[in-house]
């Protein structure tokens, strides 16, 4: 079943033949969780990594550092802060289980 966005999205396609940026939707699926207090399922290049890996993480906040974009997030399973390179992010969803923010939420 298409959500209301999928269908928004389909029709500005078809309208205007513009295709939404892949980033975007990445980033705006993250916010959403980081608002909602929700931890986020994402899949990322690492870059020493043969593949793609799918992280769970809590959301804090983006960075700029030597001019590279950061997504900076508790990952629970190490039990500590990471950063992920914004650009290395292929897709993200924010899921059904919240979290007590660990740092201020600056998404």
């Amino acid at each position: 079943m298409s959500s209301r966005a999928d269908i928004l999205r389909g029709s500005i396609n078809r309208v205007f033949g513009i295709k939404p940026d892949p980033m975007s939707e990445i980033k705006s699926a993250i916010s959403d969780a980081a608002l909602g207090e929700q931890m986020v399922r994402m899949t990322y290049i690492a870059k020493k990594s043969s593949g793609a890996k799918t992280y769970v993480v809590e959301p804090y906040s983006y960075r700029t550092k030597h001019g590279k974009k950061y997504l900076y997030a508790w990952h629970p399973k190490h039990n500590q802060i990471h950063s992920f390179l914004q650009n290395r992010i292929i897709d993200a969803e924010p899921m059904e289980r919240g979290f007590d923010p660990r740092f201020p939420v600056e998404i």
